[in-house]
């Protein structure tokens, strides 16, 4: 994985004809499609690393990401908040 981070340190050591690999983390987390999103944010958290890939199979089919999870919530609030509207109209 190649995080900002990374990526400006490997730019400032090595400069821009350095190869990605150079400056990629290799350890780090990785979720489950099926997996718990509360267990796998809480790994996300402790890790101090942005992201968080989710792979299937050892396939990658998203990125969890702080970020991601934020807009999530707020989309399930507004959700939630609408169907409440809806409910005492009714």
């Amino acid at each position: 994985m190649l995080t900002r981070a990374d990526l400006v340190k490997g730019l400032t050591q090595t400069g821009a004809d350095t190869p990605v690999a150079t400056a990629t983390t290799s350890h780090f987390d990785c979720a489950a499609p099926s997996e718990m999103l509360e267990g796998a944010v809480q790994r996300l958290k402790a890790s101090g690393c942005p992201a968080q890939p989710v792979l299937r199979d050892r396939e990658l089919v998203g990125v969890l990401t702080m970020e991601n999870v934020g807009e999530f919530l707020m989309v399930h609030s507004a959700l939630r908040a609408n169907r409440a509207r809806a409910t005492s109209v009714a």
